[in-house]
């Protein structure tokens, strides 16, 4: 019987699925973690930009009583409140000279966000409401694991191991033409232990698409450089020539650019950074396939790009992980349990 056939027939003998198999186990068991911390981060941070939306820093007045502190006598008073903290920005509103004022305070990987009141220094409370601190925190854990560039490194190869687990999980998930059906139902009343094994099954083969995109677009999202580098060199930028501002913008100062790696490609890295258009313009290029494409993978990643209804299908759909490592992990020590030998 060939190779094929009997994986058609017979897949738990052929070699190769059992090695497959045991890649799919071992990389699931050992980014266990891994996996758990990304999928309830990912969950956690589709609304972020919602969020940022609607939460903005609170504005407080004070009261003008005695002579308002300039920013130095702030600084100074903020770091009395908090000994061995560091003020390394202060926000002031020159416009309003009674609104509270803003102070970052660092201590070595500690940071606090606080707003003072300028006539007489009290500490009137957090600068950033909380849903807003919790999103950033969120969203940190999910892109860089708190560490920067080397946790964004990191999170790239989480990403090529997550598109192993499904790819591998496909594999795994064929259990011969006669029993083809068990992939895709979960039997409620049989025993936790095939419950359990149904579960994983069936969550595996129908959220496989997803679990393959949320790898390999997250690749894209913890190092997009490499990738603006690859579009650059394949399509290098063409300078539109003159360019009218678009319609409901023209006058305008600029336009914001979002903090998602991703959202707004960058230029070339020889023209990052310069101004044109002999009044203060940016620059404008012609569209390049290669930035749509690296947009469009970005949203995908994070749902941006259907409205609310599909953020909240993310959101659920990101909690799959987590139950394919929980169902996957109690397989694994079942199976463990089984071989220990019994005592007499």
């Amino acid at each position: 019987m060939g190779s094929f056939v009997q994986f058609w027939k017979q897949p738990q003998r052929v070699w190769a699925r059992k090695a497959l198999f045991q890649i799919h186990l071992w990389t699931g068991i050992g980014a266990g973690l891994y996996v758990l911390l990304i999928s309830l981060s990912g969950s956690a941070v589709v609304f972020r930009q919602d969020i940022f939306r609607v939460y903005e820093s609170p504005v407080i007045l004070v009261e003008a009583v005695g002579e308002r502190m300039n920013s130095d006598q702030i600084r100074d008073a903020a770091e009395r409140v908090y000994p061995g903290y560091q003020a390394t920005q202060v926000y002031e509103f020159p416009d309003e000279p009674r609104r509270a004022v803003e102070i970052r305070l660092e201590k070595g990987n500690w940071t606090r966000n606080r707003l003072f009141d300028p006539y007489t220094g009290a500490d009137l409370g957090g600068s950033v409401p909380w849903l807003i601190t919790a999103t950033a925190w969120f969203y940190d854990l999910h892109v860089e694991l708190f560490g920067g560039r080397l946790g964004r490194q990191i999170n790239a190869a989480g990403g090529a191991l997550w598109a192993v687990l499904a790819l591998t999980g496909i594999v795994v998930w064929w259990q011969g033409i006669q029993n083809w059906k068990r992939g895709f139902v979960i039997r409620m009343k049989s025993g936790w232990k095939r419950f359990n094994w149904d579960l994983h099954s069936s969550l595996g083969f129908w959220t496989l698409l997803f679990t393959l995109m949320w790898g390999v677009t997250g690749i894209f999202a913890a190092i997009p450089d490499p990738f603006r580098n690859a579009v650059d060199y394949f399509e290098p930028l063409q300078r539109i020539d003159n360019p009218a501002p678009p319609s409901g913008q023209r006058g305008a100062g600029g336009v914001a650019q979002s903090q998602d790696p991703g959202a707004n490609p960058q230029p070339p890295a020889g023209q990052r950074g310069r101004r044109g258009g002999g009044r203060g313009r940016r620059p404008q290029f012609k569209p390049r396939v290669g930035d749509q494409i690296l947009r469009g993978a970005y949203a995908l990643h994070f749902g941006n790009f259907a409205g609310m209804k599909l953020k909240v299908l993310w959101a659920i759909l990101g909690l799959t992980p987590t139950a394919l490592f929980v169902t996957g992990l109690l397989m694994w020590i079942n199976r463990k349990v089984r071989r220990l030998p019994r005592l007499s």
